[in-house]
């Protein structure tokens, strides 16, 4: 059984709170008023009295859909073990509405009506789909910090959140039917606390030409019979499932990118040492050219003088076996031959006069962003990037700085925007003709149906939970449960940008590097860019051994479960509680986690460790040593050793 409850909108409270005496206030649009108190903090409590409503809708399996009328003495018993206490701190009127839900739950909680035996507290690790900083992209769960007036927006309009019960689960659901949803939200690490905020000032989302400036809460919260119910129940109903996949070649071979190592720098001679490097270690790949290979931001051909002979160069990169892909993004610089072009036909976004195109600034310069809303600018971009694969032979692309943060605060596009996280979107579904090996950089907004592979945000090689080693998988799994299988887990090693967290050094310790390297090669794409020449001949053999069991073993589990994945949309890489749903102990674990429902890996993370701890389920499981381990019920197994060269994982029997 599953209960959805939609709390009715919220709409801008005609009045400000006033600090010396309670007084009523009632939601102006709905059809069930529901009255709250404004108290002396600022704060609405919820009271509990027959004249607040709220519509439930149940639905047993198989049968169609219900709806009937609760008052809130029922959904105190219903709602509140989920969601015990809801507030709301009024901000200025010009900052909108926000909305606070308590997480924290008594077990103890008195409940009827087919609620869940016990209650706990929302597991911050597990939120789905939120980032500090930025307002839109594929990163990292939640970071928890104090709330304030500062929130962090969602990445997503469509953010699942997992409530970790013992047997039941719950997802909010944002309403992105609406002309504008504002939407952001905070979590207080103290009280347990999420807060959700509609806000418009300074605030990238604005009401289209003509519509009031006011910002609306609308949402859905969804509960269901376990945690995986809630997945499989918004992947069937919200999100979109891929309509392809990628190349074989994508699964079973990494990607050597360019940028570790030179950076902007690239040029044809050490390109082709690069190859002659990979190719002399027996790495069968294809090679990813990065920044920087034209005259200027905005090319579509290289560099004459960094690259004097590009024919006869990819030439040799073909008979050497080497597919190649080139960074690509949507900038064209003022001091590019193609800023003209663009100009006099109209391509840019515009400023809000809709006179003058928007310039922005960059890591690379100066220019202006490609209005991917309008046809005429897509088709024109897409031209240019078939015109290099014809006449190279490129297999695909990478997509780089889709992200809303670089587009100007105040813009007008051909399309008006009601929420700029549209414009991101436009610029994914241009990929769509290149999906066979393409990528997609840090970026996406119900986007799943895009077959590309999606990269998550940059790492830093440090020994950490932060954007680190240690945050690979419980953002790889964040990202699967919104609906991406393809994902790219970022370079091996991180990214060689030093002193971005505390600890960075100049190059991945070997040790890292190498936990690193095996963790990668069980995610859905492998991509090196710190090559394993870099330390010494025991760092290649681990990592040809493991390139090895990409191609052989995890490949192929990848290739049967991709074919799936377009029927079902459910995760390729999946948490561990995706097996074991009703075991609680399973909610926390994020740091190993499944391919399919058959290989469970548990790489070593921490820091001069050679052992880690493995859950395993009731059944039978295979080692990868070959060693049958049968179980009657679930167990830890503590201290399991592996070496260095080593990653732990089994193979379900049955």
């Amino acid at each position: 059984m599953e209960w959805l409850w939609e709390l009715e909108r919220l709409r801008e409270l005609e009045q400000l709170w006033e600090p010396e005496r309670l007084r009523e206030l009632e939601s102006l649009q709905g059809p069930s008023k529901i009255s709250l108190l404004v108290d002396q903090q600022g704060f609405i409590a919820l009271p509990i009295d027959t004249r607040s409503t709220f519509h439930q809708e149940e639905q047993m399996e198989g049968s169609p859909r219900q709806t009937e009328s609760i008052t809130s003495n029922v959904l105190e018993e219903r709602l509140l073990p989920f969601l015990p206490q809801i507030m709301l701190p009024l901000l200025p009127l010009e900052q909108g509405l926000a909305l606070g839900i308590a997480a924290a739950v008594s077990a103890s909680s008195s409940v009827s009506a087919n609620p869940p035996e016990t209650a706990k507290t929302i597991d911050s690790s597990n939120m789905d789909a939120v980032d500090k900083g930025s307002s839109v992209g594929l990163t990292d769960p939640l970071l928890v910090n104090n709330f304030n007036s500062t929130v962090s927006p969602v990445k997503t309009k469509q953010a699942y959140l997992p409530a970790n019960e013992a047997s039941k689960a719950a997802a909010i659901k944002i309403n992105d039917a609406l002309p504008m949803v504002p939407f952001h939200l905070g979590f207080n690490a103290t009280e347990r606390t999420l807060f959700f905020q509609a806000c418009c000032r300074d605030s990238p989302y604005k009401p289209l030409p003509g519509q009031q400036p006011f910002p609306e809460l609308s949402y859905r919260v969804c509960v269901g019979s376990d945690v995986t119910s809630i997945p499989k129940y918004m992947v069937c109903r919200y999100f979109n499932k891929p309509s392809k996949i990628p190349i074989e070649n994508a699964f079973r071979y990494p990607i050597w990118s360019t940028w570790a190592l030179y950076k902007n720098d690239i040029d044809q001679d050490k390109l082709l040492r690069f190859s002659e490097k990979i190719k002399k270690y027996h790495f069968n790949s294809h090679i990813e050219i990065d920044d920087m290979y034209t005259q200027a931001c905005g090319g579509f051909d290289f560099d004459p003088v960094k690259f004097p002979n590009v024919t006869e160069m990819f030439a040799k990169l073909r008979e050497d076996g080497f597919k190649v892909t080139l960074w690509t993004h949507p900038f064209i610089n003022y001091n590019s031959s193609n800023f003209g072009v663009a100009i006099e036909r109209q391509l840019f976004i515009k400023e809000p006069s809709r006179w003058m195109s928007a310039m922005v600034e960059w890591w690379n310069g100066i220019g202006a962003i490609l209005d991917f809303t309008a046809p005429v600018a897509r088709d024109w971009f897409q031209s240019h990037l078939h015109q290099l694969r014809y006449k190279y032979g490129i297999s695909s692309f990478k997509f780089d700085t889709g992200e809303t943060s670089y587009l100007p605060k105040q813009l007008s596009t051909f399309r008006p925007l009601s929420d700029p996280s549209i414009w991101s979107r436009h610029y994914m579904e241009m990929a769509i003709p290149f999906y066979k090996l393409a990528e997609v950089w840090v970026v996406g907004y119900q986007s799943q149906n895009i077959s590309c592979f999606f990269h998550i945000i940059d790492r830093d090689f440090v020994w950490s939970y932060e954007l680190s080693l240690k945050s690979l998988i419980p953002t790889v799994l964040t990202i699967s449960m919104l609906g991406y299988p393809f994902i790219s887990a970022d370079m091996i090693g991180g990214n060689l940008f030093p002193n971005k967290t505390d600890g960075a050094v100049e190059i991945p310790d070997l040790e890292l590097y190498v936990q690193w390297l095996e963790l990668s090669a069980f995610m859905t794409s492998m991509q090196f860019s710190i090559p394993p020449w870099l330390y010494n001949k025991q760092v290649v053999e681990i990592a040809q051994k493991f390139t090895e069991l990409q191609k052989l073993l995890v490949a192929l589990l990848l290739l049967e479960l991709s074919g799936e994945v377009t029927d079902t949309g459910y995760p390729i890489i999946q948490p561990f509680w995706w097996i074991s749903p009703c075991n609680e102990a399973t909610h926390g674990i994020d740091l190993q986690f499944l391919i399919g429902d058959t290989l469970m890996v548990a790489p070593v993370l921490e820091m001069g460790k050679q052992e880690c701890n493995v859950y395993l389920s009731e059944g039978k499981w295979c080692s990868y040593k070959g060693k049958l381990l049968s179980w009657k019920i679930p167990v830890l197994l503590t201290d399991y050793p592996t070496d260095l060269d080593e990653v732990t994982y089994f193979l379900w029997v049955s």
